[in-house]
């Protein structure tokens, strides 16, 4: 009986010890894994930059295509709120950034949000590109000429 008692004692404080840190791990990764796509957006869109010519219409202009997934909530991944390119939801747009928010996966952490500057210039035509549902997303680059001045064009694949 006693070895009993002991043993969920142990039980206990072991998982007191160890549920922070599972926490913690699962924002880590997912925050990991959002910052690899907009490295993804910017390598994207420099390589349009050097490599290509900017057109005046995005129907001839060059593209590049990235996807962004965003994980199931689960163990390994707390709920994701939105992932937006091109400025925050409910924004204008065309600003050189992505941004996401992350859900608090428990009590004693808060929900996080991120902004993550581009330094390539964006241009969104319907506003900012916003991600809510779980799942691989697509977008497309193209590299356009406007009023003198070379632009990234970021639209829904």
């Amino acid at each position: 009986m006693i070895r009993l008692v002991i043993a969920v004692v142990l039980l206990l404080a072991t998982m007191a010890i160890a549920i922070p840190a599972i926490t913690d791990a699962t924002q880590t990764r997912t925050t990991t894994e959002y910052d690899a796509a907009a490295d993804r957006i910017e390598r994207a869109g420099r390589e349009l930059v050097m490599n290509e010519d900017a057109t005046r219409s995005r129907l001839y202009a060059a593209t590049r295509h990235v996807d962004i997934t965003i994980p199931v909530q689960s163990l390994t991944a707390p709920e994701t709120e939105f992932v937006a390119i091109g400025g925050s939801p409910n924004t204008v747009g065309n600003q050189p950034v992505v941004t996401y928010a992350l859900s608090a996966t428990s009590a004693k952490t808060s929900a996080s949000r991120r902004v993550i500057s581009l330094p390539v210039p964006v241009r969104t035509p319907q506003g900012p590109i916003v991600f809510q549902s779980a799942g691989s997303h697509n977008i497309i680059l193209s590299l356009v000429r406007e009023r003198s001045r070379t632009v990234i064009v970021i639209t829904r694949g």
